[in-house]
């Protein structure tokens, strides 16, 4: 029997990294967010891979429909969002309503809404099927950052930005807020836990953890830089970096702080799949770390060979690489 290789897989990467994005507990697709194209590619095998490219209207977030590896959303500098189907390579849905950049978006539990919001600080729910807008709120005076389907109901959201508040609104109660959490200065991201019961917030330099039954303060991370980057797991295992290039985590039961990874280079983005981590860093080198071995993406010049579409998006497969035999030293 042969033995798997470890060796490095190698694609082009030509442009600036934005995020990489996951699809879920069930999926195995990484999505590699770019300002000029995304590259979607199989988690188990780097040769096959799907990207949509844009020339002037650069992407800005871009998120998986939840536990679907076909649908994909991105937001764009025309203040668009678009629907992507990955496996027909065709722009299903266009959607055309916020006054200034979209930064956050993701789907609803069942899959059906989309919620955005952005620079506006409008909050939006889609209904993709009928490609219409079904709901539009004023939350904010500043930029929204991140905004998010309770995981309990899908009737209540949640949204942060650069007012330091994490606002619930229930849609049923003509739109009240039911409960806000005050972080103490702007908000970059947040994430709800599996089961829905607490929400972890990363702004400045600091972590919180807030206990949503109780509706209180819980736990609390203070860096000396600041944190920008912030992931949960399937386990509720908190993984973070910031300007310190390194990522930590720790676990909600016992919260005893752990170093994951140390870099001499800045981490720009990471994502945790399939107990994973997927980071991207500065220098355009995206490295995958696992218990097995860890496998790096890097940069190369080599040149792809694309099967053209009538379509938004490209398909291409690497060219396999020719061994050269090694010459004995006699």
């Amino acid at each position: 029997m042969k033995k798997k290789s470890n060796r490095s897989k190698k694609i082009a990467i030509d442009d600036f990294l934005l995020k990489i994005v996951s699809s879920g507990e069930l999926g195995k697709k990484i999505g590699l967010l770019f300002a000029k194209k995304i590259i979607v590619s199989s988690f188990d095998s780097y040769l096959k891979k799907v990207i949509i490219n844009t020339q002037s209207d650069s992407f800005l977030n871009s998120c998986f429909r939840r536990n679907d590896q076909r649908i994909l959303a991105a937001s764009r500098e025309s203040k668009k969002i678009d629907i992507f189907d990955l496996q027909k390579g065709l722009i299903l849905r266009s959607l055309d309503k916020h006054s200034s950049l979209c930064h956050a978006l993701s789907f609803s539990n069942n899959g059906t809404n989309l919620i955005s919001s952005g620079d506006d600080g409008n909050v939006i729910i889609w209904d993709i099927s009928l490609q219409k807008h079904l709901y539009s709120m004023k939350i904010s005076q500043r930029a929204l950052r991140s905004v998010f389907y309770w995981p309990e109901n899908n009737q209540i959201y949640a949204s942060s930005g650069y007012d330091g508040l994490i606002r619930f609104i229930d849609i049923r109660s003509n739109n009240s807020t039911v409960a806000s959490f005050n972080h103490g200065c702007a908000v970059e991201n947040f994430k709800f836990t599996n089961n829905g019961e607490k929400i972890i917030s990363i702004g400045g330099n600091v972590l919180k953890i807030w206990n949503l039954r109780e509706r209180k303060f819980e736990f609390l991370v203070e860096e000396k830089k600041a944190i920008t980057q912030l992931n949960l797991d399937q386990a509720d295992t908190v993984f973070y970096s910031g300007l310190n290039n390194s990522i930590k985590f720790f676990k909600l039961n016992g919260y005893k702080l752990h170093s994951q990874f140390v870099s001499k280079k800045n981490i720009i983005t990471f994502a945790c799949l399939s107990n994973s981590i997927i980071i991207g860093f500065s220098d355009k080198i995206v490295s995958i770390k696992n218990s097995s071995a860890d496998k790096k993406i890097y940069k190369t010049k080599k040149k792809l060979e694309f099967r053209k579409n009538n379509t938004c998006s490209n398909i291409f497969f690497l060219p396999k690489k020719k061994k050269k035999k090694k010459k004995r030293r006699l």
